[in-house]
């Protein structure tokens, strides 16, 4: 059973306090939305989860390790994977190549073996192969494996975005507004992906989202950020019914671009 867990977590920049304070706790099979306005400090949330920013306060753990000053490589060996709120694909490569990329730290095989083509390179790489196309498929995507990335529709290049950080086997997924962009019946099919993914591996789920009608359908919990300290955390029902969060967020709408 994986744990995270984020105390007391803060992160200065200058004399700017962007986060405050930050808790949180994540079992296995969990998923939980942070949201708030712009510039509450979610993603510099995630940055620091993710090691791209190294917190200046409190404590960062995953299965009692911690993850405090570790480069972002070695967090996603730990088990954490992400997307990013600005689509991050190699947009020259065939959407093939891009999962294939994400699960390379998996290929057990040697310099000597990849050089040779060795039988254990063979057999490594056709397992590689057969478990992107099951990602694809998952996501109803194998008939596009061949494409660039750069030649998919906006939505298609989110799905492959959300492949690509699954195809690393994470215990726990950061999904930075994966539904941004997205009409209501693509938002629906994420929103589905979502709760599919989640169960068939059983992995923890943790997301930035402004589409509220999403949020409240999938999270198991919320937690609300204003002006990088947390405001509110609880199920659904409790965050809407909340006065602090409605006048700093649900009050103006909770649909705004994040910072």
């Amino acid at each position: 059973m994986s744990t995270l867990v984020a105390k007391h977590l803060g992160i200065r920049f200058g004399g700017l306090q962007a986060v405050k304070d930050f808790n949180l706790t994540m079992g296995t099979g969990e998923l939980v939305a942070i949201i708030g306005p712009n510039g509450a400090g979610k993603t510099t949330t995630f940055n620091m989860l993710t090691g791209m920013y190294i917190p200046t306060e409190g404590e960062l753990t995953l299965d009692g390790e911690s993850m405090v000053g570790k480069a972002p490589y070695k967090i996603n060996d730990m088990g954490l994977s992400r997307t990013f709120q600005n689509i991050r694909l190699f947009d020259s490569l065939s959407v093939m190549e891009n999962i294939r990329i994400a699960m390379k730290r998996e290929a057990d095989y040697s310099l000597f073996d990849a050089m040779f083509r060795t039988k254990k390179y063979r057999t490594a790489e056709k397992k590689i192969d057969e478990e992107a196309m099951e990602l694809l498929c998952l996501f109803e995507m194998e008939d596009v494996a061949h494409l660039q990335a750069k030649n998919l529709p906006y939505g298609e290049q989110r799905r492959l975005e959300i492949i690509r950080a699954l195809a690393g086997k994470p215990k726990i997924l950061l999904l930075d507004e994966p539904a941004a962009g997205m009409n209501p019946t693509e938002i629906e099919n994420v929103m589905e992906i979502i709760a599919k993914v989640r169960k068939m591996y059983e992995i923890s789920i943790l997301l930035i989202e402004h589409h509220m009608s999403m949020v409240m359908k999938i999270a198991d919990r919320i937690v609300v950020l204003d002006f990088g300290e947390t405001i509110a955390e609880g199920t659904a029902e409790e965050i809407q019914g909340d006065p602090k969060v409605i006048e700093a967020y649900l009050g103006k709408g909770g649909d705004e671009e994040d910072e």
